[in-house]
């Protein structure tokens, strides 16, 4: 949870944050330097909307609220390495503008894709999506073809099941698709031939069906223990 002077981020001698110290929210965010670089915690425009929530390695519990929603003019929200519970909330899909949005590493759970921000009307600037190292269930949706503008997709040791659908191939963007310790089965479509920006497919087939259950390429960070 947010606290007043809460958390140091990435340098834990850091000084403290100003979470909850004064009215104007958008003087909360403090800058954290620490070993890869130095960022602001949030960051406001000249009108008050919050752009970026940055809250990665800060021990935060708890939900997402659903109140995230009303950040309808926000590009980015990054909280991995965290201990976050439950679902995502499905108003995600009322942040139109969001591009990055990075929980790995937490305990989350529920279904990842969900038809609000990942559906038919769901987000279509989304560029990043990291969701690994959680405990998300549910199947990867046809509709995931919408994402015309993903960049890198993880959602690597998961509880995602079904096949990769055929719509992926759509995803002429996408430089890194992470899917392995999952349980999809299936065979590969052609489709990811489409991909000519892909450097990374995470999910080495054993002759023509996945095997999800090896780890094929190397994590972005080391995992942390999910429960």
């Amino acid at each position: 949870s947010w606290n007043a002077g809460a958390n140091p981020g990435q340098d834990a001698a850091a000084g403290a944050g100003q979470w909850m110290s004064g009215l104007n929210y958008c003087e909360w965010g403090a800058e954290i330097t620490g070993t890869g670089g130095s960022f602001k915690q949030l960051v406001c425009d000249d009108l008050g909307n919050v752009l970026n929530l940055n809250l990665q390695k800060n021990n935060m519990v708890g939900q997402i609220p659903p109140e995230i929603g009303v950040f309808f003019a926000m590009t980015s929200y990054i909280s991995f390495f965290n201990a976050q519970s439950g679902p995502l909330p499905s108003t995600l899909g009322y942040i139109l503008p969001l591009e990055t949005f990075d929980v790995e590493s937490n305990n989350l759970d529920g279904p990842l894709f969900q038809p609000e921000y990942a559906g038919t009307d769901g987000l279509k600037e989304i560029i990043n999506f990291r969701a690994s190292l959680n405990n998300f269930v549910g199947t990867i949706p046809a509709e995931i073809g919408q994402w015309t503008k993903i960049q890198n997709l993880w959602f690597a040791d998961n509880l995602i099941t079904g096949t990769i659908p055929t719509e992926i191939g759509s995803l002429a963007e996408m430089r890194s698709f992470l899917f392995y310790k999952n349980q999809i089965s299936g065979t590969i479509p052609p489709e990811i031939g489409n991909l000519n920006k892909l450097i990374i497919f995470g999910g080495r087939p054993r002759g023509s069906v996945l095997n999800t259950r090896k780890q094929n390429v190397l994590r972005r960070r080391p995992p942390s223990k999910k429960k």
